[in-house]
């Protein structure tokens, strides 16, 4: 909205980069933590784990967020959707 308004407003380097990521190759790395988040937070067997992240990993890949959204939500609620969205797009590796 600022932009509309001729005013620039900072914003933290992640956020820019995460929108961004849409319709690229999401790396190993981040699919990995979503595993992970999957199996660790939310309790799911090995198989359907794998299934939400490929699922809704290869729809960001494909840069159809709402695709994305509906194959995460075929597992869990809204709310978890999104943070699957977040790891998958802004999970920095840890060295």
């Amino acid at each position: 909205m600022a932009e509309f308004l001729n005013q620039t407003v900072p914003q933290d380097a992640v956020y820019d980069e995460g929108f961004g990521n849409m319709g690229k190759p999401i790396p190993d790395f981040r699919k990995d933590e979503a595993y992970r988040t999957c199996r660790e937070e939310w309790g799911m067997a090995s198989p359907k784990a794998m299934s939400c992240v490929t699922g809704c990993a290869e729809a960001l890949e494909r840069d159809r967020p709402h695709e994305a959204m509906s194959q995460a939500m075929r597992y869990i609620d809204l709310t978890g959707a999104y943070r699957l969205f977040a790891v998958l797009l802004t999970h920095q590796e840890e060295n």
